[in-house]
C-alpha cells in the first residue's frame, strides 16, 4: 500500500468515521479562533516566525480538530506541507493577518486531504 493511500486510511479511521470531508471541514472552520489565540501566545506569526514555521504550526493544529492522535497528524502534516506551504509562503509577510493566514492554510489542507 502506497503511504498516501495508508494516510487516507488512517485519516478515515481516526477522524471521519463516516462523517467524510464536510465534518473535518466544519470542525476545522471551528476552531480557527482558538487555534490563531495559541498561535499568537507561543509567538507563531507572521510578524515574528518564518512562513513555513507558521504555516506547519497552522497545518497541525488543523489536523488536531479532526484528528485525536498528535503523531498521526505530524505524519499527516509532514506528507501535505510542501504543497501547502509552496502555494501560500509566497503570499506571506510581516504585515499578513494570521487569522485570514489559517483560514486560507485550513482551505488549502482540505484540497490536499479531499
Amino acid at each position: 500500500m502506497k503511504v498516501e493511500a495508508l494516510l487516507q486510511e488512517v485519516l478515515k479511521h481516526y477522524a471521519l468515521g463516516g462523517f467524510g470531508e464536510k465534518w473535518v471541514g466544519e470542525r476545522m472552520a471551528a476552531g480557527v479562533t482558538g487555534i490563531v489565540t495559541r498561535m499568537q501566545a507561543k509567538g507563531i506569526t507572521p510578524a515574528a516566525a518564518p512562513a513555513r514555521t507558521v504555516i506547519r504550526d497552522a497545518i497541525f493544529r488543523l489536523l488536531r480538530t479532526a484528528v485525536p492522535s498528535g503523531d498521526i497528524c505530524d505524519l499527516i502534516r509532514d506528507r501535505v506541507d510542501d504543497d501547502v506551504v509552496a502555494k501560500l509562503a509566497p503570499t506571506v509577510s510581516a504585515g499578513t493577518d494570521l487569522q485570514a493566514l489559517v483560514v486560507d492554510v485550513k482551505n488549502e489542507l482540505m484540497e490536499a486531504l479531499f
